[in-house]
């Protein structure tokens, strides 16, 4: 694929995408955690480890209540929109990430060229929670790639056959007060990154 078939897989999507007040809410949480606590990115963001990405977030919402005078300015910001010690926790993506969080594709591959060439070295699964930060990031990614053909087929195949899953997962969005929310469908697997977030709310 190129930028121009990326937009034209995912543009459509957007306004659908930003409708959605699910979506919104867990990137505020996810950005809220990303900028309060650098320190714990790798654990609450890398999620083979449950255990660790569990207690990672606990120790983050710890931090966080425990340094309110101490937090930097973009924190401060974030906690407006999404505040752990509140409560307002968001453990529901609406099956956005479903199926991808947990392959080793997605959070370990894509994240090799994710936290070198996107503004911020961003971790994917802040990356893929706002389509507007997919383009950014892969428009960054590609322009690095483009000079070595091999490299650029090989991140190539990695991407399309995430954001093939992706654009599934928004079609095949399910609200998270469906009852039937966490039951399986067909063939596919459970989804662990939800499984995180729902398990960490009785840590802390």
């Amino acid at each position: 694929m190129d930028m121009r078939q990326i937009r034209q897989k995912l543009e459509p999507l957007r306004s659908l995408f930003n409708s959605r007040e699910v979506y919104r809410r867990r990137y505020n949480m996810l950005k809220t955690l990303w900028e309060c606590c650098p320190s714990q990115r790798i654990y609450m963001f890398d999620i083979r480890d449950i255990h660790q990405t569990v207690m990672g977030r606990s120790s983050c919402h710890n931090f966080i209540r425990d340094n309110k005078e101490r937090l930097t300015s973009q924190c401060q910001d974030n906690l407006r929109l999404f505040d752990p010690t509140r409560g307002d926790v968001e453990t529901c993506d609406g099956r956005l990430l479903r199926n991808i969080a947990d392959k080793y594709a997605f959070a370990v591959q894509l994240s090799n060229y994710t936290e070198r060439w996107c503004t911020d070295g961003l971790y994917p699964m802040l990356v893929y929670s706002n389509i507007t930060q997919i383009f950014q990031c892969e428009r960054a990614i590609r322009q690095r790639l483009k000079n070595d053909p091999q490299a650029y087929f090989t991140y190539d195949a990695l991407s399309s056959n995430l954001l093939h899953d992706y654009v599934q997962n928004i079609n095949n969005y399910r609200d998270c007060d469906d009852p039937q929310f966490w039951d399986d469908q067909g063939d596919e697997e459970t989804d662990l990154s939800a499984t995180v977030m729902h398990i960490g709310d009785n840590c802390g």
